[in-house]
């Protein structure tokens, strides 16, 4: 997704150029792969008001960051007063990131999940529970992480080194270096942080590019190059990863379980939740052997493994809970 903030175009056009590059090659055998094993999901811009806003005062204030949320209730849109920071509105450490000044640029809102653009990814999360979400944004060239400032995450491994990959795919303008990589800040309510604490969605954001409007040669060429990254990722997906369902023991029926694996506890991550229709869950992993926990309250619960997952392609478990016996 792209257009948290109105004056990161570059994000945008990533995500435009994200859609065209996968219809027009969906014919070849690496992008069938990946329509017909994935849901791939795109937002080119979250902030639809805000960017108009910036189309059409380009010339007097090109620089507008928020959404035109009125904070005064006055049925006015004054730039001096007005907007929410859509990347500090997120409901995770909201109180202790971004700014209670409506005035300021990074004002996080009245509340956690006050704006209907953030309440709207939260909602197509809460749905989807994605496994992986790249959040665009500019500038400044590097690929970032959950977290630091907080506890560490069980995933910190992975999330680096996906990272890590991540930013060697991308170039930086003027010198041609590597993207750098950098943790985020776990104290801030952002699309990244909370993805990851709320669905345990392995979450980056992308400053893409060198500034805020690079001309159109330069911008369309950072927008194109996010694709070899994106293409990394898609591949990635389909490899080392656990998929598994559970399933009641006598029935079959599908069970909305917990899934818990060795060390993978923590007091301010989700633990994985299959999904209440089928029982399904996905987890991406480093390639390695896992023990895995299914729970569930009125089940007993059961751990399976060491469940061995390669680099080569996902690796599938069915987990049956038998209900507990009436008292």
């Amino acid at each position: 997704m792209a257009g948290h903030h109105a004056r990161e175009p570059v994000g945008m056009w990533a995500c435009v150029e994200i859609i065209r590059d996968l219809l027009a090659n969906r014919g070849e055998p690496n992008y069938r792969r990946w329509i017909s094993n994935l849901e791939i999901w795109v937002i080119p811009c979250l902030n639809p008001d805000g960017y108009d806003y910036v189309l059409e005062s380009a010339r007097k204030f090109p620089w507008w960051r928020k959404n035109l949320r009125d904070n005064n209730g006055d049925g006015l849109f004054e730039p001096e007063l007005d907007g929410v920071d859509l990347n500090r509105n997120y409901d995770f450490n909201w109180k202790t990131g971004g700014s209670d000044r409506p005035f300021t640029w990074f004002y996080r809102g009245k509340k956690p999940a006050s704006e209907a653009e953030v309440r709207a990814v939260a909602k197509l999360a809460e749905r989807q529970r994605f496994s992986l979400a790249v959040d665009f944004h500019s500038f400044g060239e590097m690929v970032m992480y959950p977290w630091v400032g907080e506890l560490e995450p069980p995933d910190a491994p992975l999330l680096q080194k996906l990272a890590e990959e991540v930013a060697l795919r991308l170039t930086r303008t003027n010198d041609g270096n590597h993207y750098r990589v950098v943790p985020l800040n776990g104290k801030v309510g952002q699309s990244a942080c909370w993805l990851y604490a709320r669905f345990r969605t392995l979450a980056f954001i992308i400053e893409a590019g060198p500034e805020y409007f690079p001309e159109w040669p330069l911008a369309r060429t950072i927008a194109r190059q996010q694709l070899s990254a994106v293409h990394y990722l898609l591949n990635r997906m389909l490899r080392a990863r656990l998929d598994g369902q559970v399933v009641e023991a006598r029935t079959g029926r599908p069970l909305p379980a917990m899934i818990q694996l060795e060390r993978d506890f923590s007091p301010v991550v989700a633990p994985t939740r299959c999904d209440s229709l089928y029982g399904r869950f996905f987890r991406l992993v480093a390639p390695g052997k896992y023990r895995i926990t299914a729970m569930l309250d009125g089940y007993e619960s059961i751990s399976v493994g060491p469940v061995l997952v390669t680099d080569k392609e996902p690796t599938f478990v069915r987990i049956k809970l038998k209900r507990l016996a009436a008292n």
